[in-house]
């Protein structure tokens, strides 16, 4: 609802939301999903689109917990392929003497 609400905001919508003080720049990365609104926002952006603030609120703190749990299973699969380079990189060092050949031969003792 709310990632809605902000993209579909009219321009009076935007104007009035700018006069109590949010910056356009703010307002055009809320629309473009750039960035959520803070609460700090909620009650003026509620007022001015006739939405409960408890509902801008309640759809707030859903998002940032999606935002949260993506960005932990970001780092945990950047662990992860880190780990396999590091693991590949070992078993490069444990076969020391070959050498990748390229299509003639996967392999070749030098």
């Amino acid at each position: 609802m709310l990632a809605e609400l902000v993209k579909t905001l009219t321009t009076a919508q935007n104007r009035d939301l700018i006069d109590r003080g949010i910056p356009s720049s703010r307002l055009s990365e809320w629309k473009h999903g750039r960035g959520l609104p803070p609460i700090s926002a909620l009650p003026d952006l509620a007022e001015v689109t006739g939405t409960r603030f408890e509902d801008l609120a309640r759809d707030l703190a859903i998002l940032t917990a999606r935002d949260s749990s993506r960005k932990r299973i970001e780092s945990m699969l950047g662990k992860a392929v880190a780990a396999g380079v590091a693991v590949m990189l070992v078993i490069c060092g444990i076969v020391g003497s070959a050498q990748l050949a390229g299509p003639s031969g996967l392999f070749r003792r030098r």
